[in-house]
């Protein structure tokens, strides 16, 4: 996550295609290194140009909003959604290296993007599946990344339903989904301490 939180504010980039295939993990010694790699969808973040690759990712990863083309731009909170979605897929999906049957997340990556933003905000607002055996320690970090998530998405669509009918004095924070998507958000979870 630091390095990510680096490539944002320093170079400005955004990766825009955080996906399982795209993030590996490196030991050396008794320390392991998280790599993120291929960077062909990359973009500067003050991009303004419009662009026919704004909405880019791999499906089960995207940012909701990504799928439902309500966004009109990536942003880097888009880049933080995605690897919640990583750690979900892991965490609920994985045993000992190999998907597990009946994997809460299986067959998320042959869903159109309709489908996929419908199956991502019923998940959200369900109850959070068991994770598997190894990841249970990590259940608190999966059920606050998932609350983020829902939480910012409840707080935009509250935002918009009230500015139907009223205009309203500040505009929505959409770069942070009001301020519940953000690297201080994500440092809290991580900070939490796990057994």
């Amino acid at each position: 996550m630091a390095g990510y939180q680096w490539l944002v504010e320093n170079p400005r980039i955004l990766h825009r295609d955080i996906s399982l295939r795209n993030l590996m993990l490196r030991k050396k010694g008794d320390k392991v290194y998280g790599i993120l790699n291929d960077f062909d969808l990359a973009v500067y973040e003050d991009r303004t140009l419009p662009s026919s690759k704004q909405r880019t990712g791999t499906r089960p990863y995207m940012a909701v909003d990504l799928l439902e083309k309500k966004a009109s731009k990536h942003m880097y909170r888009h880049d933080l959604e995605s690897m919640i979605w990583v750690f979900l897929k892991i965490t609920l999906d994985y045993e000992d290296g190999e998907e597990i049957a009946n994997a809460p997340l299986r067959g998320w990556q042959n869903l159109g993007d309709e489908a996929m933003a419908e199956k991502k905000s019923t998940f959200l607002i369900r109850r959070l599946p068991l994770l598997t055996k190894a990841y249970q320690p990590l259940a608190v970090w999966a059920a606050r990344m998932r609350e983020i998530v829902l939480d910012g998405y409840r707080a935009k669509s509250r935002y918009e339903d009230f500015a139907v009918y009223q205009p309203l004095d500040e505009p929505f924070d959409d770069m942070t989904l009001g301020g519940f998507i953000s690297f201080s958000k994500f440092k809290e979870i991580l900070d939490i301490s796990i057994r």
